[in-house]
């Protein structure tokens, strides 16, 4: 709100200007910028012109007009020309007399905008002040009417939209007739008569319809001195034609949008849409009306300016669209993708695999702003990989695209068919875990996790049925030294067990000859040197697997002084003996043996031993063997 006062200091100028026989001159209007300035607070009457570095504009008044006999109107008009500037304050004043101030405003702050033009208008008001002020005309013979001006550019927008739309035109449902029963109905909607702009904001009923008769809408641009101008329209039913007319100096422009037959139906007249009459063709280079060709010349290409689907798929496809890549060549650096056309693309590269050599890829490039994103796909039909980069990590990310391969990670909805291997992450001890399906020829399981104890070997307790998972690795039926009186998962201690073939199926399947029944044993080991089976050579004949050997002995009086030296030419004694030298007719072998007795040079004591026929095997036979190391054996499953 603003508030207006005269100063006192007029009064003293008023004063002083009617002693003189002078009238009183507001010459100048000055604008004023006060910080802080609360307009809503009453002016002091004591002050006058603020100080002039608040003065933001000053303009000669241009004209005054006597509004009654206590009231004068001082005008100015800012040109379009002047700087823009802020202003809050506004203040009347004789630029010829100081302390002449004879009208202070404080107002809301406001800005002159640059290329705008501002009238501005104060009314100073006391008693007899027109004939005080000696000023005689009235504002009627100065100020502007803008009312033509107005109309004018209201018409041109008229005439705008007539361009456009033409005398009528309307879109979707809107002002549609229809009939519902005996009642005829005008839907809500938008509308274009005469250029005017017509709303519908519910639906209307017209009145007094008769058969075979025209419904027309008639509208007309009214609006009052100081109110908003608005389109106001009104539906009519005549059995005549009805055209445009003027009624009280306001022109009406009327459109026919329904006919009403005879037998009640309506039949809609309105003209949808812009009025295509009024726009130009389109072109190569401008603007203007597409006509659409049917699917019969789209599928042909016939038209001028048309597009077959195949002549816009050879188009698009040099762009990487439509089933046709754009080939990128060979691909040394991923920098060399920022250029590359967003679509289907082609190229070879080591870089997805971080391989050795290239590797032909197919994929799309997926452009989002200034990033983008490759989706790609080797052409190795035997180990298929899905590739993506990303531009703002700068690196590939690689994954099997075949989950039933062997070696990829569990997967609890997999069937795993007997010999399939997975693997497993522990966490705990930072290792990956290779799992080989176990439980039988044709078996299959879903949903038997290997990390579970129970589905292995190690925690089975059904010895009616094979397990599910072993560790993978190893040959089955393989023996080998362990350094554990457990085995491990994989494997059965060699201890002569009867083991279950229900169970250890492929033990079983690699030694059918060791199954007895419904068992399978591989023997005894423990305590026992190995021999290799001699298999035809003949230098340990008559021998079969897992058979056993006596040990060799000496044989003397069992002093330990006599000891009987073999005839080592005697099949007899060798057999006993359990070892033959490679050459029996060795001088070393055959004649004498060097004993480490008393004497390093001694000849053997021999008088007094036994015969190997009359040794007695409690006292004079002593059991020969090298130094040794135990350790467990243990035999793949």
């Amino acid at each position: 709100m603003s508030q207006v006062v005269i100063p006192l200091e007029f009064e003293r100028y008023l004063q002083d200007r009617i002693i003189n026989g002078q009238a009183p001159d507001m010459n100048e209007m000055i604008f004023a910028y006060l910080p802080d300035l609360d307009s809503e607070q009453p002016i002091d009457r004591h002050l006058g012109l603020p100080n002039p570095s608040y003065w933001v504009y000053q303009q000669d008044v241009m004209q005054q007009a006597k509004l009654n006999d206590d009231a004068i109107i001082y005008s100015v008009v800012i040109p379009g020309t002047v700087k823009a500037f802020t202003f809050n304050a506004i203040y009347l004043h004789d630029k010829q007399t100081a302390n002449s101030c004879g009208l202070v405003v404080h107002k809301m702050t406001e800005t002159k905008e640059p290329e705008m033009s501002s009238v501005r208008s104060c009314v100073q008001q006391y008693s007899g002040a027109a004939a005080i002020a000696q000023i005689h005309v009235t504002p009627e013979s100065w100020q502007i009417d803008y009312q033509s001006r107005l109309y004018g550019m209201d018409d041109d927008l008229r005439l705008a939209c007539l361009d456009l739309f033409g005398d009528a035109s309307f879109f979707g449902n809107g002002f549609q007739i229809k009939v519902s029963g005996s009642d005829y109905l005008c839907s809500p909607g938008v509308g274009y008569v005469g250029g005017l702009r017509c709303v519908n904001h519910g639906q209307t009923e017209i009145t007094d319809v008769l058969p075979a008769s025209g419904i027309y809408l008639d509208v007309s641009w009214q609006g009052g001195v100081v109110s908003r101008w608005t389109s106001n329209w009104k539906l009519t039913a005549s059995t005549t034609s009805l055209t445009d007319y003027v009624a009280d100096g306001v022109q009406h422009y009327v459109t026919q949008i329904a006919r009403v037959e005879t037998d009640g139906r309506v039949t809609d007249l309105r003209h949808l849409g812009l009025d295509e009459n009024k726009l130009p063709d389109a072109t190569t280079t401008t603007k203007g009306v597409v006509i659409r060709a049917t699917d019969n010349e789209v599928l042909n290409g016939q038209g001028t300016g048309t597009f077959s689907t195949e002549q816009f798929r050879k188009v698009m496809s040099r762009y990487g669209f439509f089933g046709s890549t754009y080939g990128l060549g060979y691909i040394a650096d991923n920098s060399a993708f920022d250029s590359a056309p967003h679509g289907l693309i082609s190229f070879s590269s080591k870089l997805p695999l971080n391989s050795q050599i290239g590797v032909a890829w197919q994929g799309i490039k997926l452009l989002d702003g200034s990033t983008y994103t490759i989706i790609a796909a080797s052409n190795n039909a035997g180990d298929p990989k899905l590739a993506f980069y990303h531009s703002t990590q700068n690196k590939w990310t690689s994954v099997l695209t075949n989950l039933n391969a062997q070696f990829a990670p569990y997967q609890s909805d997999r069937v795993y068919r007997t010999g399939d291997v997975c693997t497993t992450y522990d966490s705990g001890i930072g290792e990956r875990k290779f799992w080989q399906m176990y439980a039988g020829p044709n078996m299959t399981c879903v949903g038997k996790d290997p990390e579970d104890p129970l589905n292995r070997h190690d925690g089975w307790s059904d010895p009616s049925a094979p397990f599910w998972w072993i560790p993978y690795g190893g040959k089955v039926g393989q023996p080998f030294f362990w350094l554990d009186t457990t085995p491990p998962e994989e494997a059965v201690m060699e201890i002569n067990a009867d083991l279950p073939i229900s169970v250890y199926w492929r033990l079983a399947k690699a030694y059918p000859h060791l199954v007895t029944g419904d068992t399978i044993n591989t023997g005894e080991i423990r305590g026992e040197f190995l021999r290799v089976l001699d298999q035809g050579r003949g230098v340990d004949s008559g021998r079969s697997i897992n058979s056993w050997q006596n040990s060799s002995a000496f044989v003397g009086d069992g002093d330990g002084y006599n000891i009987l030296i073999p005839n080592l030419g005697s099949a007899k004694h060798k057999e006993v003996l359990g070892f033959e030298f490679d050459n029996a007719t060795d001088p070393i072998s055959a004649n004498y043996a060097a004993l480490n007795n008393n004497d390093q040079n001694a000849k053997v004591i021999t008088s007094g031993a036994k015969s190997l026929e009359t040794a007695n095997t409690a006292s004079d036979f002593a059991r020969l063997r090298v130094r040794n190391i135990a350790r467990p054996m243990a035999i793949y499953i």
